[in-house]
């Protein structure tokens, strides 16, 4: 009964191991897929927030466009409209 009970958790981790490692090599193949699923965003970012307050530099724009920013800046930071400190 024991070497069952054993086997059966030895089962269910070996399931859990593969899920979490499907998981994560999705998660990493991601930016690997040529996908982004954040450019839309970026597009309409760079439309409403600058260009609407009369940033007109072609280079700064398409920067603003590229930088995927959803890498490096804290998730509750990501949709306020405020100046972010360097080196946070």
């Amino acid at each position: 009964m024991e070497a069952q009970l054993t086997r059966s958790r030895i089962f269910l981790l070996s399931r859990i191991r593969v899920a979490l490692i499907l998981v994560f090599s999705l998660w990493i193949m991601e930016p690997l897929s040529g996908q982004d699923r954040y450019a839309d965003a970026r597009g309409r970012m760079v439309k409403q927030q600058l260009s609407d307050r009369r940033i007109k530099d072609k280079a700064t724009l398409a920067a603003m466009k590229k930088v995927k920013r959803h890498l490096f800046v804290p998730a509750e930071q990501m949709n306020r409209e405020q100046d972010m400190k360097v080196g946070m």
